[in-house]
């Protein structure tokens, strides 16, 4: 059973790697900007000022200082639902490892933002978003530590779908306010998504393999 688990995370690891080069790729080479620019205006199609007021404020949830009072509370509250320094140990350095990578790939790729619509001021570079990355990064750990707790179908379809509609709405904030184009969001997922699955992947060996 642990081999056959083991397998598929790494098998999930690779595809979404190969993914995100090929999106890359795409990106690099400008493939993707005409859809980029075509999804960024239909999008921009459904504004509203409530809907706007409330992605403004989910898109501030995902900025830098949220971010880490809300990790500070997931810690606190993995710490005291599992007892396990182990579970919160995973929790910082998934979320340390993403914040590195974002930050060394945007550096890299140094992709400017897009200017079509612009109801909120960013700076820094675009691709991948930072935002995606981090939801789901800190969204996907938390339903992973929390899973294994969770007995009843109820409680754990309620968990992977509130981090899933969390994760998506946080993608989805960021093209609507036109500060990213579509494949920096799909980007910083399948980037995420990769580290993710080989972080737990390390996880289960470790939980296996040293008392």
């Amino acid at each position: 059973m642990q081999h056959k688990s083991s397998t598929f995370l790494l098998r999930c690891s690779g595809v979404l790697l190969m993914l995100f080069l090929f999106l890359t790729y795409g990106v690099v080479t400008g493939a993707t900007l005409a859809l980029d620019e075509a999804l960024i205006q239909r999008v921009s199609m459904l504004e509203h000022p409530f809907l706007t007021a409330m992605l403004i404020a989910l898109s501030f949830i995902g900025s830098t200082i949220p971010v880490v009072v809300l990790s500070a509370v997931m810690l606190l509250i993995l710490y005291l639902f599992t007892k396990k320094k182990r579970d919160v140990i995973f929790f910082v350095a998934v979320s340390l490892c993403s914040v590195t990578l974002n930050v060394l790939l945007k550096s890299y790729f140094e992709r400017e933002r897009p200017s079509i619509i612009e109801m909120i001021e960013e700076t820094g570079f675009s691709y991948p978003s930072a935002h995606a990355m981090a939801a789901f990064t800190l969204y996907g750990a938390v339903t992973f530590l929390l899973w294994r707790h969770l007995k009843k179908r109820k409680s754990r379809r309620f968990l992977v779908g509130a981090a899933a509609s969390i994760i998506l709405l946080m993608g989805f904030s960021r093209i609507y306010l036109g500060v990213h184009y579509p494949s920096d969001v799909i980007g910083g997922y399948l980037v995420s998504g990769a580290l993710l699955t080989i972080s737990i992947f390390i996880y289960q060996f470790i939980e296996h393999n040293i008392p």
